[in-house]
């Protein structure tokens, strides 16, 4: 029984090593398609300036859903031109009636999409109804920076919890911290630079009601330094 067991375990591991991971060559090149096709374009926006990135990368992909582990296929890739456009083309039939859905990566320098899905654009869940017509969405890349936040809790000191969050464009992120207790410490957030970041603080509980909130503009690859005192 043990052994089988183990067998078991072996197989399963083995499983997720094999079908979570992405395909690595492209299955089209993006171009080549006659009829029934998926005609994916838009604009690589950068979000600072809301202007086209000239030169950037967009990758497309095909997550299968459904069993244990799903697996994601690899489509293919095109470059933006001039102005920011990509356009990418491919034979939409192929998965007609596979079950998932298809999403876009978006790549340029050293900027990035989202906290959780670093270059993750966008995602389709295209059927018949969008063959041959392009299916248009523009997508925003960030330029990156670092906030650093000094929160400091040293006369309200009686809240159950403290809520730390932050937030840029539709992204944010946070967590909360225990009490009572004072606080004096530093919080080091990935953000978005040359955009304006949200912050907020909030003493809750224990008939404590503190909120305070800020924002920062911090300029793209620098770090930045703010201070919240309750």
């Amino acid at each position: 029984m043990k052994n089988t067991l183990l067998k078991l375990l072996y197989f399963i591991l083995i499983l997720a090593s094999t079908s979570c991971l992405k395909s690595k060559q492209p299955m089209f090149d993006g171009v080549t398609c006659n009829s029934k096709c998926y005609i994916l374009t838009g604009i690589l926006l950068d979000s600072a300036f809301n202007k086209g990135i000239a030169n950037g990368e967009v990758k497309f992909y095909f997550h299968h859903s459904g069993g244990i582990f799903g697996r994601t296929d690899y489509l293919g890739k095109v470059k933006t031109d001039a102005n920011g456009t990509y356009r990418f083309v491919m034979p939409g039939n192929v998965y007609q009636y596979v079950s998932g859905y298809f999403y876009a990566e978006g790549y340029k320098d050293n900027m990035f999409a989202g906290l959780i899905y670093k270059n993750q654009v966008a995602t389709y869940h295209l059927d018949s109804t969008d063959f041959d017509i392009p299916v248009v969405k523009n997508l925003l890349l960030f330029r990156p920076a670092t906030l650093k936040l000094r929160v400091i809790a040293n006369t309200v000191t009686g809240f159950n919890f403290l809520t730390i969050s932050y937030g840029f464009g539709k992204d944010s992120d946070g967590f909360v911290i225990n009490g009572p207790r004072s606080i004096d410490t530093t919080f080091t957030f990935k953000t978005a630079g040359d955009i304006r970041t949200f912050i907020q603080v909030d003493a809750k509980g224990n008939g404590v009601n503190v909120e305070k909130s800020d924002t920062i503009l911090i300029p793209a690859n620098t770090t930045k330094q703010v201070e919240i005192r309750l």
